[in-house]
């Protein structure tokens, strides 16, 4: 009875983790984040604990360099430290370009800092052309979604 209960709970948050619509929100970057070696224990996702565990450096993280600060990392060890979410950039030429992110430290509301290689990924813009802050549009996806 247990293995059942357990099983439509974790159906019901992956169902409403998938069913809920995109966000608004804006991307920016620190190179910070494209250093591989950078570590884990520079940013609020230090604890070693969760998804996270085992994980000590950037460059570790499944799906890097598409890592980033979000504004929904409350601080220190927050439960949603490692979470993933797609990030949708709508490009010029009419294209929608969705890269799911890891979530590692935190960022000014509503933003998320990603690494510049990232942020080229997902905009196609090199730094030179980079406005400042890309609007985007983001939304919670299942932890399998960044490698983990």
């Amino acid at each position: 009875m247990q293995f059942t209960s357990t099983f439509f709970a974790l159906f019901a948050t992956v169902a409403f983790t998938v069913a809920q619509p995109p966000a608004p929100g804006a991307l920016n970057f620190d190179t910070l984040y494209d250093n591989p070696k950078g570590t884990l224990g520079s940013t609020a996702c230090s604890a070693d604990v969760g998804i996270l565990k085992g994980h000590t450096t950037f460059g570790s993280i499944p799906n890097f360099p598409h890592i980033a600060g979000s504004f929904l990392i409350e601080g220190f060890n927050s439960t949603r430290c490692g979470a993933c979410y797609e990030l949708l950039y709508n490009r010029a030429d009419g294209k929608q370009v969705v890269i799911p992110f890891t979530i590692i430290n935190t960022a000014p509301a509503p933003s998320f800092v990603s690494s510049l290689q990232g942020v080229t990924d997902l905009t196609g813009l090199n730094r030179d052309q980079f406005p400042g802050d890309a609007v985007i549009s983001f939304k919670e996806v299942p932890s399998i979604d960044c490698g983990f």
